[in-house]
């Protein structure tokens, strides 16, 4: 059954390619959910913050990282894998599209 609202969070898999391994790690993240206004007012912002910023706040928290989610540890991700970033914005629009079209 559709509910009229959604769960406030959600989770994603994204494949974090890792530097002299043949196959990607698996980070299991858990996104907090935002409908469309508070996505587009996100959008907006996001260009005046720095990514990090923007990450801690769509991100709840994490599994496959041999560290607890935290700002710390997600700069220190951010420096030592090229792109991760992009990854993580990525998985989490494309769970809001994914969810718009239906799964």
């Amino acid at each position: 059954m559709l509910k009229i609202t959604p769960n406030p969070k959600f989770d994603a898999v994204v494949n974090v390619p890792v530097p002299g391994e043949k196959k990607a790690e698996k980070l299991t993240v858990t996104f907090k959910y935002m409908n469309t206004t508070a996505r587009d007012a996100f959008l907006k912002a996001m260009n005046d913050q720095p990514k990090i910023d923007a990450l801690m706040g769509i991100i709840e928290g994490w599994q496959g990282v041999d560290a607890d989610f935290s700002r710390e540890v997600l700069e220190n991700l951010l420096t030592n894998y090229a792109g991760l970033d992009t990854l993580l914005f990525k998985a989490f629009f494309d769970e809001h599209h994914k969810a718009l079209l239906g799964n």
